[in-house]
């Protein structure tokens, strides 16, 4: 748009400088430099690749210490890795404390 339209509540969804410009209480403050939708795309892939990267990691690191696993398959129980007590790891579906579940097994695969 170029720009934004300033003021009240009423103001911010307002489309355009001629229409803010009729909105009492409203001015329009013109963009500092043009909108690079390129550059702005190219930015939130990398943030976002970065992003997965990083939880990817924190997950890793925190089911290796992890007493209360999954199954290890892709739709393991995400949450298990959290339990820190074994009697609650033992009756969440999916789960298991040191290969021990309260069902006598779990379902695996994907």
């Amino acid at each position: 748009f170029g720009g934004w339209c300033s003021g009240s509540s009423s103001c911010v969804y307002t489309s355009g400088a001629d229409a803010c410009g009729r909105m009492p209480g409203c001015r329009w403050l013109q963009a500092i430099r043009p909108l690079n939708l390129t550059a702005e795309r190219e930015a939130d892939a990398a943030d976002a690749a970065r992003s997965a990267r990083e939880i990817k990691a924190a997950n890793d690191a925190l089911r290796a210490v992890a007493k209360c696993q999954g199954d290890g398959s892709e739709a393991e129980n995400p949450y298990c890795k959290f339990i820190p007590d074994a009697s609650t790891c033992k009756v969440l579906v999916g789960c298991n404390w040191h290969g021990e579940s309260g069902y006598g097994g779990w379902c695996t695969g994907g």
